[in-house]
């Protein structure tokens, strides 16, 4: 039945829905960035501890 079933979308009806997945996936890719930079940063705080860890390694040596 749905099949026979006709629906009359606008364009501004389209360019609504065409905004609010642009809008949706723009927030996605946001959160998304900003994830990654929280991982970034966890890298380089792992990697400044690391170069402190060998940096006192090596004065015990």
């Amino acid at each position: 039945m749905a099949d026979n079933v006709k629906q009359n979308v606008t364009l501004e009806d389209l360019a609504g829905m065409i905004k609010r997945g642009f809008d949706e996936n723009t927030k996605e890719h946001q959160e998304m960035r900003q994830d990654n930079k929280k991982m970034l940063q966890g890298l380089f705080d792992l990697r400044s501890d690391h170069e402190e860890i060998l940096k006192k390694l090596s004065q015990v040596a």
